[in-house]
């Protein structure tokens, strides 16, 4: 008779109780996958424009040591290590950071 319990009504308050709270936690639930995903599409675009600098930056690189002549392959190494040697010492110091430390 377990399956008629639901008709017996000193059940209804735990029933609603539970109705209430399984209803809240999908409500909550829905709430912080907004906000999940409205953070990861705000990343997603500073990543973007992070990139797009960069993309900047190495074809502003390439146009510079292509215009040099004979010179292009010095000056294109050099510059290279140089941004190799930022990003080195950027990770350095950004691994103290706890989100940064995850990653590196």
């Amino acid at each position: 008779m377990s399956w008629l319990s639901y008709l017996n009504p000193l059940n209804w308050p735990k029933d609603i109780t539970g109705s209430f709270l399984s209803q809240l936690e999908h409500g909550l639930l829905y709430i912080f996958t907004l906000v999940l995903n409205s953070i990861l599409g705000a990343m997603s675009s500073v990543f973007g424009i992070l990139m797009d600098a960069l993309n900047g930056i190495m074809s502003m690189i390439i146009n510079t040591a292509m215009s040099m002549g004979p010179l292009a392959l010095p000056v294109f190494s050099i510059i290279i290590a140089l941004v190799i040697g930022a990003s080195y010492v950027g990770f350095g110091f950004a691994r103290d950071m706890p989100v940064v430390g995850a990653f590196v």
